[in-house]
């Protein structure tokens, strides 16, 4: 439904815009405590493995893990290479 889509987009886009009261901080994630995989992919468009990189670095102990040779939905594009990254961290 292209409601959903829109929604979807706004959401994401207003995660990270500096006036928006639902803006996602640098301290927000420096409080996460729980386990966390930060998987990405080396040819996301507008937001290549170096902005995973960095997210991964502000969330204290967090795995950062990249997947080579796919793009925004490396679940799809590289599945087994997916399955293995998050089986591997849900194991640890």
């Amino acid at each position: 439904r292209p409601e959903t889509r829109e929604g979807l987009v706004n959401v994401v886009r207003n995660s990270f815009r500096s006036d928006s009261p639902h803006r996602i901080t640098p301290q927000m994630l420096g409080r996460i405590r729980q386990p966390t995989l930060v998987l990405w992919s080396d040819h996301n468009p507008g937001t290549g493995p170096e902005f995973g990189r960095k997210l991964a670095s502000l969330i204290p102990d967090a795995q950062y893990s990249c997947i080579a040779d796919a793009g925004h939905w490396p679940q799809w594009e590289k599945p087994d290479e997916h399955d293995s990254v998050v089986t591997e961290f849900l194991r640890t």
